[in-house]
């Protein structure tokens, strides 16, 4: 039995819920970082954002963690801004209409909205201001969106994650409480290339309570050191497999080339190598449910050819590793190189929803609210396609509206008349040419 209390424990950390969130006798700080519509940017404002990301991460000095947890809000801050620029009572009547639909259309279940904080510790709360002072300038420079965390925000989280308060009977691979909670590490054997948001599909799972990677940089000497050896074990072991006839072994090849140019990239001052370790919590109402929930994240990590294995002896460590504060002792390291660790992007937007947008209609896969702001992108035009009687011209009727909602002035061509009746409920004007 354990109690997830600030006093506990077989292995909890020891901390202070004041002012400051003091784990195991160190400061705790950090920064929250926006969410990303990876789906909505082009190839070079998506490239823009990840090398921002890189730049972020190689200023950070020390060991720092990435944690992702869900969202205590619905994602309604739309309505807000654009119930502020509503003029007239005909667009208000518009405007509760189109309040009603979006909260039919957000009525259905559909997985939480994520929030993403960068963590980082230190001995001594100077230290620890410096440290956060660096990653801001940097942050701000590379064009990171962020926000500061608050000491308390913070401690608030850390306590929500650490149950604080509640009594849990720690088993074999699973703690129960008030809920059943197992935690999952991400094994060694990843994919060699990884794609952007490549972690978005588990953190969409149901039950993840909570995804934390925790990442240690290596001096340029430890990385060259790291990848020297490991370069060498692989050509070692290509000399004994050609001794023996045996054939290529293609996941020796990939770590081969891997280890070759990430020497090439730490050599040139291009990027850093860093030791990722990466846990995900997770939680049920029943163990039943938490069967399912593991056996989806299985499926899931098979789909990104990562290995899923679970905490079954190091459940608390793992949990803990989920926590902000120092870092307990790694449950299966990884090394990234900086690109990779930018594409892992735990911020990726969980649904295409953006607070300055219009509901454009429900995705097909999780039931959730699309809400686009076109003009809050590079390029904000649109085109419609679609086979005759698919709704173009209601698509693009509603579309006007949006943008009359908003106070954007709209000129159509419309050889068909097909706007015409629309003109006219929208007050507007009609030229027959």
């Amino acid at each position: 039995m354990f109690t997830t209390s600030p006093d506990s424990r077989a292995g909890w950390p020891t901390v202070d819920l004041g002012s400051h969130l003091v784990a195991d006798g160190r400061l705790c700080g950090g920064i929250e970082l926006a969410p990303l519509n990876v789906e909505l940017m082009a190839d070079g404002e998506r490239d823009n954002a990840l090398a921002a990301l890189a730049t972020l991460y190689d200023a950070v000095p020390g060991p720092f963690g990435l944690l992702s947890v869900p969202a205590d809000r619905p994602p309604q801050e739309h309505l807000a801004q654009i119930e502020e620029r509503l003029d007239g009572n005909r667009a208000r009547a518009w405007f509760r209409a189109y309040v009603a639909l979006y909260r039919e259309a957000a009525s259905q279940a559909r997985r939480p909205v994520r929030r993403t904080f960068l963590h980082l510790d230190a001995a001594t709360e100077a230290e620890l201001g410096r440290a956060l002072t660096t990653l801001r300038r940097v942050a701000e420079d590379a064009g990171v969106v962020f926000r500061d965390v608050e000491p308390p925000e913070l401690a608030n989280i850390w306590s929500g994650l650490a149950r604080t308060g509640e009594t849990f009977s720690l088993g074999p691979a699973v703690a129960t409480g008030p809920s059943v909670f197992a935690a999952v590490g991400l094994g060694r054997r990843w994919p060699s290339e990884v794609a952007p948001g490549w972690l978005a599909a588990l953190l969409t799972t149901g039950g993840v309570a909570a995804a934390s990677l925790r990442v240690r940089p290596l001096f340029r000497a430890e990385a060259m050191h790291f990848l020297t050896v490991r370069l060498r074990h692989v050509r070692a072991a290509e000399r004994l497999a050609r001794e023996r006839g045996e054939l290529d072994d293609v996941a020796r090849e990939r770590l081969g080339q891997t280890a070759a140019s990430g020497r090439r990239a730490v050599h040139a001052a291009a990027g850093r190598i860093y030791l990722v370790d990466a846990v995900l919590l997770v939680e049920a109402p029943d163990a039943a449910t938490l069967r399912e929930r593991l056996e989806m994240l299985r499926l899931e990590g098979r789909a990104l050819e990562l290995d899923i294995e679970p905490a079954t002896f190091r459940l608390a460590e793992a949990w803990r590793a989920c926590l902000p504060g120092p870092a307990p002792a790694p449950i299966a390291e990884r090394n990234l190189d900086s690109a990779s660790l930018a594409a892992s992007l735990l911020h990726a937007a969980s649904d295409l929803y953006e607070p300055s947008g219009h509901l454009y209609g429900v995705a097909r896969t999780s039931g959730a609210p699309i809400v686009l702001d076109r003009f809050a992108h590079t390029s904000h035009n649109a085109i419609v396609l679609g086979q005759t009687g698919t709704g173009k011209t209601m698509f693009t009727g509603a579309e006007i509206g949006r943008c009359l909602l908003r106070g954007i002035r709209v000129l159509a061509i419309d050889p068909l008349g097909d706007y015409r009746r629309l003109t006219e409920t929208l007050d507007g004007t009609y030229v027959e040419l």
